[in-house]
């Protein structure tokens, strides 16, 4: 759980939430974890805000101050971090399971959850969740914010320098959602005088720039390039994301097709073709949702995974990808014969796309690994 808290209250919850309550020297930026720090694996990472919980101190610029908190965090020209904000969710709250980032306050006269950290000591909450994926990355793909209206109270410095707080303590708005959302991008703790990242609001809005050792940690987790992620970190992000229904609806004939396309040889284009017609023939069933999650990773990732989805990266389904021919002197190259998406249907896919099904069941399945910072 990444918190934020009041700077008299530092050496309370030390042990409790592994903030150095002495620090002799400063600290560089670190990660949520590792190395390999958790990332995520698809630019920009998309959110969303829950306008009906915004403050009644703030609900005309809150929206605005949380976009402008993750421009924060984009203007270095040292990194390729963005964001994207999908518009209001109402209902949306903190859930690990439902693949939405979303941003929120907690109000009177609901409780603060105390599982989130002491009512008068928690300024935010980030909740991260992020797993492995087959080359050794850690991949972020779902992050709430969760914010303390009920034992704080919130002002817009840029609008209202003074606060307009009767009771609890005033925060401002843009530099505790600065803070929250270096932990929503990977970041960790630091102790570097005058970071953002720095454990304990001192008040003001000292924490709504960042400093060098801010810049350092998101260029360092997002540098130039990172934009167009791994293959392996592109395919685990949108399994758990935009293709998660699609994966989870893979089972019965759609797994025996990937099965049965696994084992089909790569000896010959003619070979596999035929092989693969054999498979569809077996189990017909399963060949619309083959296809269609296979297509739905492709056209996310076709830039990170060149070989697996070849064709234009940005088409939607259906969105007419490129043609061409198979290369005999290069087996692994990509071959596209589908009018549609990303080139990324089972046809002429020779033996690719079964890993996208197999990255997508074990995805499915595999524990969820959730850190509350």
């Amino acid at each position: 759980m990444v918190t934020l808290r009041k700077t008299a209250l530092l050496a309370a919850f030390a042990a409790s939430f592994g903030i150095l309550s002495a620090p002799t020297e400063a600290r560089a930026w670190t990660g949520l974890e590792g190395p390999p720090y958790p990332v995520w694996g698809l630019l920009p990472v998309k959110y969303y805000v829950n306008e009906a919980t915004f403050p009644p101190e703030i609900a005309s610029t809150a929206k605005q101050r949380l976009v402008d908190g993750f421009g924060v965090w984009s203007t270095p020209e040292c990194t390729d971090f963005s964001t994207e904000l999908l518009g209001d969710l109402p209902d949306g709250t903190w859930n690990a399971n439902d693949n939405k980032n979303v941003l929120m306050w907690v109000n009177k006269p609901d409780p603060w959850p105390s599982d989130l950290g002491p009512v008068d000591a928690v300024i935010g909450v980030t909740l991260p969740v992020w797993s492995q994926d087959g080359e050794g990355n850690q991949i972020i793909y779902d992050a709430d914010i969760v914010f303390n209206n009920v034992g704080f109270c919130w002002y817009d410095s840029a609008v209202n320098p003074g606060g307009n707080c009767s009771g609890g303590s005033p925060v401002d708005t843009l530099s505790i959602a600065a803070h929250e959302q270096g932990h929503f991008l990977g970041l960790g703790h630091t102790n570097a005088p005058g970071s953002t990242m720095l454990p304990n609001y001192p008040g003001g809005n000292e924490m709504a720039t960042i400093e060098q050792d801010d810049v350092d940690g998101v260029c360092n987790l997002y540098p130039p390039g990172s934009g167009v992620p791994s293959c392996g970190a592109c395919t685990t992000n949108a399994a758990k994301t935009e293709c998660n229904a699609l994966a989870q609806g893979c089972n019965g004939a759609c797994v025996g097709l990937y099965n049965c396309e696994a084992q089909c040889p790569t000896g010959s284009a003619a070979e596999y073709d035929s092989c693969l017609t054999a498979c569809k023939d077996q189990y017909p069933a399963g060949v619309e949702t083959y296809e269609a999650y296979t297509n739905c990773i492709c056209n996310l990732c076709a830039n990170s995974c060149p070989i697996e989805c070849a064709g234009s990266a940005g088409a939607g389904v259906g969105g007419g990808g490129a043609t061409g021919a198979w290369n005999e002197e290069d087996p692994e190259g990509p071959q596209i014969e589908d009018s549609g998406g990303c080139g990324c249907a089972v046809e002429g896919k020779r033996g690719k796309l079964g890993a996208f099904i197999a990255l997508g069941l074990a995805l499915a399945a595999l524990g969820r690994r959730r850190r509350r910072r």
